[in-house]
């Protein structure tokens, strides 16, 4: 019975794994591709077997839209590769999302080529050549380096369109209140209404009228509820959570879209089910403890409702004093945030409770008890760098959080 039966299932498995090859294109590896979009110097938009991938340009980063030189570098890289079939080497980072590689352009790399025309920064590389590169076209002070000190793309923060009120009254039929507004872009009016009239925080029922178009419908409706947010930090904001047990509460944050949120081990040390309250919501739910890693002081969280706010988890290595910002409810206090910069980058040696080699990022962000569990997150480009874990409470300034590459080593089967 069983040498009957053998071949079929070797042929069925065989047929099961042809299917799920032809089922799921990478572009992982060395592949030719063909460029059908480019949406800036560095990035750009590829089909490969059917399927679109976005890649970056590894070691380099352009200007972002809005900064001097966005055009110029978004023209170059347009002449150069747009329409045309190339190779690519690629890599896929988990962490960022992303798929990073090089391009050979007109027998050039295109990394050597933007920088050569000083439309790149050397980014995030280990390669000295690119860095040496960087500093000789630096002295030539051309195209971004001929502005002095040119903000660096990670540092740049682009203005948004805004809306802009300029007239106000109540309905008389539905007796909410209206505005005509105006947008910052164009010359272009609607009429807006809201079911609270003013700049605040509360309002989120906007609806748009005499406008036919739709796509311009949400695009007014998303400049107004950007106008009404309360903070420009709302992103980081949202994707944090409160974690409550029996006797203490803490801090997590969302690491995908799938509901898994990260926090310290000691916040729901003992427990197998947690409360979590996320912001803007009135009700905490039930959360599953799914993975605990005590010797690195990490836990995972899932709910059965996702979040599209999350944040994601650095991959680059992070520089001493590099300006960075913790998120969580201290003492309590709901969604705080507190500013310093990284003091250093540690491994612990056992000193501090973590199992021996566990990367460490001291800071002098204050990390107060209700913090724990909650996200450092680099302010020049907003990833998630560590887990606030612990602070020194007899000396000032020295705080403590577990590294992202830890959280991505024990949690990656989760993203």
């Amino acid at each position: 019975m069983f040498s009957r039966t053998r071949p079929l299932m070797l042929l069925v498995i065989a047929l099961l794994l042809c299917f799920g090859v032809a089922q799921s294109a990478t572009l992982t590896g060395r592949n030719t591709v063909e460029v059908v979009q480019v949406l800036s110097g560095d990035t750009f938009i590829v089909k490969h077997q059917g399927e679109t991938f976005e890649l970056h340009i590894k070691d380099i980063m352009c200007p972002k839209k809005g900064q001097s030189f966005f055009q110029e570098a978004t023209d170059l890289t347009t002449s150069l590769i747009l329409g045309k079939t190339v190779t690519v080497e690629a890599k896929y980072d988990p962490r960022s999302r992303r798929f990073y590689t090089d391009v050979t352009a007109d027998s050039r790399s295109l990394r050597y080529t933007l920088l050569g025309k000083g439309l790149a920064w050397a980014y995030n590389t280990s390669d000295e050549n690119i860095k040496r590169y960087e500093k000789s076209v630096r002295k030539q002070k051309i195209a971004i380096w001929s502005q002095g000190q040119p903000v660096a793309p990670w540092d740049f923060t682009p203005k948004k369109s805004e809306v802009v009120a300029v007239n106000s009254d109540t309905s008389p039929t539905t007796k909410s209140k209206w505005l005509i507004a105006k947008s910052s872009d164009n010359t272009s009016e609607s009429i807006v209404f809201t079911d609270s009239y003013g700049y605040s925080n509360g309002s989120k029922n906007v609806r748009v009228v005499d406008v036919k178009s739709d796509a311009t419908k949400a695009r007014i409706k998303q400049q107004v509820l950007q106008r009404l947010a309360s903070s420009r930090y709302d992103d980081f904001l949202n994707a944090v959570v409160r974690i409550f047990v029996r006797n203490s509460q803490g801090s997590g944050f969302f690491i995908n879209g799938k509901g898994f949120i990260v926090t310290n081990y000691h916040v729901v040390k003992g427990y197998r089910t947690v409360a979590v309250l996320q912001r803007g919501h009135e009700e905490a739910v039930r959360g599953t403890v799914v993975k605990t890693v005590p010797s690195k002081d990490l836990a995972l969280i899932e709910i059965d409702s996702g979040n599209d706010n999350y944040l994601d988890l650095s991959s680059r290595t992070h520089s001493v004093g590099e300006s960075v910002m913790a998120i969580g409810a201290p003492e309590g206090l709901d969604w705080s945030i507190t500013r310093g910069i990284i003091s250093a980058v540690r491994t612990d040696d056992g000193k501090f409770g973590q199992s021996v080699g566990t990367t460490l990022i001291q800071t002098d962000t204050a990390i107060n008890p209700g913090s724990s569990g909650g996200p450092l997150v680099s302010l020049e480009d907003g990833i998630v760098v560590g887990v606030n874990t612990f602070g020194l409470r007899a000396t000032e300034g020295l705080n403590f959080a577990v590294g992202a590459d830890e959280v991505y080593d024990e949690f990656k089967d989760f993203l």
